[in-house]
């Protein structure tokens, strides 16, 4: 990762509370994760709600996907040359590691590699036909490759996954049963300090829940804003199609073309 700040505040304060379990990841090369985060179940939050929190994830950078897929083929100049920010709602894919981590009365899955599937054959797609079926990160750095941005950084807004205490139903896309103070908790400890060390110039937010919670942190703090301004110019926040919803509207065009 590009800023080492990031890459601290990911890679050890992220996941890392004194005296938790040590994490199992098949990160390469390794990342220096030391323990998971299990601070909202410790305050409560989720009492009641039949709900745990599983799967951490981090952020990343281009300088991550260049490491993956060697440097970025030049088309033209970058249509935004500012730090963007790209946000998504939380982990959304399972993690393959299947030994469960338990701390106390908490458990935890191995860390989530959603940010880290490259493009197979592990080059820099150029069409929509070159993402394939693991849209997510190949649909990022098409992004990239298509506006030349070479200053993202992606995250999610809130750091694990959602899933039913036993394990078995995970919840909707729509995420009805987020708790506010859930997404508050995570926002106002982690995004708030990724948003003050990459201080982009916008936030392009994927999918409804990560903008509203983006906005809603923004909302709460006047400081973050001020941190933010540049020139007297607010952050621009940006809702796009969640990669889920471009992907099945790209999937239902193929099928109306056959």
């Amino acid at each position: 990762m590009k800023d080492p700040r990031l890459a601290e505040l990911n890679f050890d304060d992220l996941l890392h509370y004194g005296g938790q379990p040590p994490v199992q990841c098949e990160y390469k090369p390794p990342i220096p994760c030391k323990g998971y985060c299990v601070d909202c179940e410790g305050k409560g939050l989720l009492a009641g709600t039949g709900m745990r929190l599983d799967r951490m994830s981090h952020g990343c950078d281009s300088c991550d996907y260049v490491t993956a897929l060697r440097e970025m083929p030049i088309k033209g100049p970058p249509a935004v040359g500012e730090p963007i920010i790209f946000l998504l709602e939380n982990p959304g894919r399972d993690c393959e590691l299947a030994e469960v981590v338990k701390f106390g009365d908490f458990r935890k899955s191995p860390p989530v590699r959603h940010y880290y599937w490259i493009p197979d054959p592990g080059r820099w797609p150029r069409c929509i036909e070159d993402i394939g079926e693991d849209f997510y990160n190949p649909y990022f750095a098409y992004l990239m490759w298509k506006h030349q941005l070479t200053n993202v950084y992606i995250t999610n807004l809130v750091k694990c996954k959602e899933i039913a205490d036993n394990g078995n139903a995970e919840i909707p896309p729509t995420r009805r049963n987020w708790k506010q103070d859930v997404v508050h908790n995570c926002t106002d400890r982690y995004l708030k300090r990724e948003l003050e060390c990459h201080r982009p110039r916008i936030a392009f937010c994927f999918g409804g829940p990560a903008e509203g919670g983006l906005r809603g942190l923004l909302r709460r703090d006047k400081d973050l804003r001020r941190c933010l301004g540049r020139d007297g110019r607010e952050l621009i926040v940006r809702r796009m199609y969640h990669p889920a919803a471009f992907c099945r509207m790209q999937k239902h065009s193929k099928r109306g073309t056959d």
